[in-house]
């Protein structure tokens, strides 16, 4: 997918292709505002995405460019954002060096070391993150993504089938961390730091950003399915997305020991990640959580999250300084990735 700069004033179309749904926005990003100009959700067909994998093409493409047929959206470049465990992040820390050949050469030589896959059959990016000075010498921590390439080009071939002009393929945890820095930077500063939960349906992403800066992340193999899992059993039945979410409203209170049993691995996990960061460095904390996804319209398990947890949710206000919005938004906090996506640096 090219990388044009020209790309960075025009209408962009941003997917989030989750297992459980599409999230799709069109707009752009310009004078340090978000102007969204629609907003559109849709179940994603059963068993075509699995762990930010195409497992069906011919129905998504189906389903998908019948969805941008009926709201004119066509022939536009096109940035898609996905969450999988198959994506590979690893931090590293070397001598600050300008020579961007030369630092991929490093990168490349590093990632070998530590994996053992044919690096060929992956495509990898990294992104400074951190610079700094120790005993008078400066060093980067760079941020360094791979992930393999017939899914980079699965979600390719879908875009051009779709008649969307492929921009970029992006990952969850740095668009919602885009989304993080534009608040802080044009919004409100985020003095605190923060883990941002990022609850899917088969996996969930833990971001630390301090400052409104990307400090680590990792993703858990849990998310949302583990409910839908307790349902089913709790109700000997099955159910379709819809009665799924409305079954949770309505059977809060009921289901509430149960749904904390099942959210207590995840909330474990989530801790886990967040003893490790404050391990690494004595002036490290985190002080608040932000959840996000489509769980946080479920607020019986976003209280039971901030309980396990014990630490106060942090929330955004005065978001229309951030987004200027021709389309009614009704829930902000699950679009924050497409959102993000659409900033291109």
């Amino acid at each position: 997918m090219k990388n044009d700069r020209k790309i960075k004033k025009k209408t962009l179309v941003a997917l989030d292709i989750g297992t459980s749904h599409i999230k799709i926005a069109l707009g752009r990003y310009t004078n340090k505002k978000l102007i969204i100009k629609k907003t559109i959700t849709i179940d994603t067909p059963d068993k075509c995405i699995s762990n930010g994998r195409i497992r069906d093409v011919e129905v998504l493409t189906k389903v998908l460019g019948k969805t941008l047929h009926e709201h004119n959206i066509k022939n536009v470049y096109a940035v898609i954002t996905i969450k999988s465990s198959g994506i590979i992040n690893r931090e590293m820390i070397l001598p600050y060096n300008e020579n961007e050949k030369e630092v991929d050469k490093i990168v490349f030589f590093e990632m070998k070391q530590f994996l053992t896959i044919k690096l060929d059959e992956y495509v990898t990016q990294y992104q400074i993150i951190e610079d700094y000075y120790d005993d008078k010498t400066r060093f980067m921590k760079i941020m360094v993504t791979t992930l393999e390439k017939d899914v980079v080009e699965s979600y390719y071939k879908l875009l051009k089938a779709v008649h969307l002009k492929p921009y970029a393929l992006d990952i969850h945890f740095n668009t919602i961390n885009k989304f993080f820095k534009l608040y802080n930077d044009h919004v409100s500063k985020l003095n605190d730091t923060i883990a941002v939960i990022d609850v899917g349906y088969n996996s969930t992403d833990i971001s630390i950003v301090s400052g409104g800066s990307f400090k680590m992340s990792r993703t858990l193999m849990i998310g949302s399915n583990v409910l839908e899992h307790m349902l089913q059993e709790e109700f000997n039945s099955s159910f379709d997305k819809d009665e799924m979410r409305r079954l949770l409203i309505k059977k809060a209170e009921e289901v509430k020991v149960r749904m904390n049993d099942v959210l207590t691995p995840l909330a474990d996990e989530v801790s886990n990640v967040i003893r490790y960061y404050i391990s690494r460095d004595i002036k490290n904390e985190v002080k608040k959580i932000y959840i996000t996804g489509g769980i946080v319209n479920q607020p019986e398990i976003k209280y039971i999250l901030e309980e396990r947890l014990d630490l106060p949710t942090c929330s955004f206000d005065n978001l229309d300084r951030l987004i200027v919005s021709s389309d009614k938004i009704d829930d902000t906090s699950s679009f924050y990735a497409v959102l993000g996506a659409m900033v291109r640096l």
